[in-house]
C-alpha cells in the first residue's frame, strides 16, 4: 500500500506535500515519492514512531491545545505554501446542490412541515463513547415539542436505525423520522432548514456550524478548545477531573476511569439540554 501510494505520487511530479492527518505513514510516503517540500501538523499527543518519522518532514508546525485545528491548519497553509490566510478566516462553509435542495423540499412537503420551526437532533454516535442514552434523548425531543412550540426532526444514516427506534420507542411525542433518508450532501441541504441542531460531538455538529445553524454540542470527553463552534452555539459538558480525554490526534475510544462509568455522558440531564435550546432559539428568533 504505501509503495503503491509513493509510486503513485511520484508519478505526478509533486514538489510539495501538506499533511493535515500526522502519522509516520503519512511522513514517509512523500519522502518515498521523492516530494522535495514536506510539510505536516505536529499532534500535542504522538508516539515514538512519528517522532522519530516526522524528522523525515522539512518542517512540522506544532498544534496546541488551546488553538482550534482549522487556526493550526490556516498557519500550516501560510507558512509551508505561502497563501497568506487570514487566522480570522475560520468561519466553516457549506454548499448543497440545488438536487440536494429539491430532495429535502419534497421531503419536508410530503411531512408537512414547511412552516414549522424545525430542531434537528443526532442521536447516534459512531464513538459509542460519546453517545448519550436514548431515554435522555427521547425526553429532549419530547419536551421540545411539548414545552417549546417546534418539531423534531431525528437525523441519521441507515446505520443508526437502531438508535433512533429506541429513542422514538420512549418518545411521549411523535418525532419525524429522517433517519436514511438523506446522504450527507443532501443532509446539508436539511441541515440549512434547521433553527437548531442538537448532537453528540460529531461530524453533522460541524457541518451544522457550516450551515450557519445555531447548535448544541453534547461535549462528553471531548476538548472543545480545539474546535471550530461559529458564534451561535452552546455546549453541555460536565466538569469531571477526567474531562477533556479525547482529542483531535488522540481520541478516546472507551472510558478510563476504573470502573468505567462514561459519566461525561451519562450525567448529562435532559434539562440542561433544554435549557441551553431555549436560551439559543430565543436568541436567534
Amino acid at each position: 500500500g504505501k509503495l503503491r501510494a509513493a509510486s503513485g505520487l511520484r508519478r505526478k511530479r509533486f514538489d510539495t506535500s501538506i499533511c493535515l492527518q500526522p502519522n509516520a505513514a503519512n511522513a514517509i510516503v512523500p519522502l518515498w515519492a521523492l516530494i522535495q517540500k514536506r510539510y505536516s501538523v505536529y499532534p500535542h499527543f504522538c508516539g515514538i514512531t512519528f517522532k522519530l518519522a516526522s524528522g523525515l518532514n522539512t518542517q512540522n508546525l506544532r498544534h496546541t491545545l488551546n488553538k482550534s485545528i482549522v487556526e493550526t491548519y490556516i498557519r500550516l497553509l501560510n507558512q509551508s505554501i505561502g497563501i497568506h490566510i487570514r487566522q480570522d478566516s475560520t468561519k466553516l462553509e457549506l454548499y448543497t446542490s440545488s438536487e440536494a435542495e429539491i430532495k429535502v423540499d419534497e421531503f419536508l412537503k410530503k411531512m408537512n412541515i414547511q412552516n414549522i420551526r424545525l430542531i434537528g437532533i443526532a442521536p447516534a454516535a459512531r464513538n459509542k463513547l460519546k453517545e448519550l442514552t436514548p431515554t435522555t434523548f427521547s425526553r429532549i425531543a419530547d419536551t421540545i415539542q411539548e414545552r417549546l412550540n417546534c418539531r423534531v426532526i431525528l437525523t441519521g444514516g441507515v446505520g443508526d436505525r437502531d438508535v433512533i427506534d429506541k429513542v422514538k420507542s420512549q418518545m411521549k411525542t411523535v418525532p419525524i423520522d429522517s433517519c436514511g433518508e438523506f446522504n450527507l450532501e443532501e443532509l446539508s441541504a436539511l441541515l440549512k432548514k434547521l433553527s437548531l441542531f442538537i448532537s453528540v460531538d460529531s461530524g453533522p455538529v460541524y457541518m451544522a456550524v457550516a450551515a450557519g445553524i445555531p447548535i448544541i454540542n453534547i461535549a462528553g470527553p471531548c476538548a472543545m478548545s480545539e474546535r471550530p463552534l461559529g458564534d451561535r452555539y452552546a455546549v453541555v459538558q460536565e466538569s469531571l477531573e477526567c474531562v477533556p480525554c479525547s482529542y483531535t490526534f488522540a481520541t478516546a475510544n472507551k472510558c478510563t476511569r476504573i470502573p468505567p462509568t462514561r459519566d461525561c455522558i451519562t450525567s448529562v440531564s435532559a434539562e440542561e439540554v433544554i435549557t441551553a435550546a431555549d436560551t439559543l432559539l430565543k436568541r436567534n428568533i
